[in-house]
């Protein structure tokens, strides 16, 4: 039983190991905000000549443009604009931002694409559900059941890994005064923040 279980903690720690580390490096991030994870200044404009869809309201014209410039990602309420100078919008995913300023004179669109840069995305895959919209990749939308199945093997390992320190026979005490001193100071320091 305790060669199973060993096996499995093994196995599974490395076919989670790249999440385990997305998440200990990110939240270290989010803490700290190191300066080499900035997201870089990688801009560039062009135009695409396409059929301009019927204007109903910002939302549908925003999603039909998207749509037909096949692009993925989040429009941006806030972003949006009609003027002389067209209509614009923002769509947004972890790795690219675009400005789109659709010209309905001429059925051009300018886009403006600003790529973040590998550390952005890095991040943002720490909290990232695997909808984006306009995405049709079974490895993007399968993200969130990676994340979810690293969260209960994460749990898994805590346990088994506790219970294999358990079966050892030698530094079994110390091994014990450690996981207590480590569960009382989190549980103080929880308590010491909530009070």
């Amino acid at each position: 039983m305790k060669r199973k279980i060993v096996k499995w903690h093994l196995y599974a720690g490395l076919l989670f190991f790249p999440c385990f580390i997305i998440f200990g490096v990110s939240s270290l991030h989010f803490n700290h905000h190191f300066g080499f994870m900035k997201k870089s200044d990688d801009t560039r404009s062009f135009q695409k000549q396409i059929v301009l869809p019927h204007y109903v309201d910002n939302k549908q014209f925003s999603e039909e443009v998207r749509d037909s410039l096949q692009l993925m990602g989040t429009i941006s309420p806030w972003g949006m604009a009609n003027d002389s100078g067209g209509f614009r919008f923002v769509v947004v995913h972890p790795g690219c931002e675009y400005g789109i300023t659709a010209h309905f004179d001429n059925n051009t669109v300018t886009i403006r694409e600003n790529r973040k840069g590998f550390w952005p995305v890095f991040n943002a895959l720490h909290a990232f559900n695997g909808k984006l919209p306009g995405n049709n990749s079974l490895l993007v939308s399968g993200w969130s059941y990676y994340q979810s199945f690293s969260a209960l093997v994460m749990l898994f390992s805590i346990i088994s890994g506790i219970y294999i320190f358990l079966k050892r026979k030698n530094e079994r005490t110390a091994g014990l005064y450690i996981l207590f001193s480590a569960v009382s100071i989190s549980f103080f320091i929880m308590l010491s923040v909530w009070l």
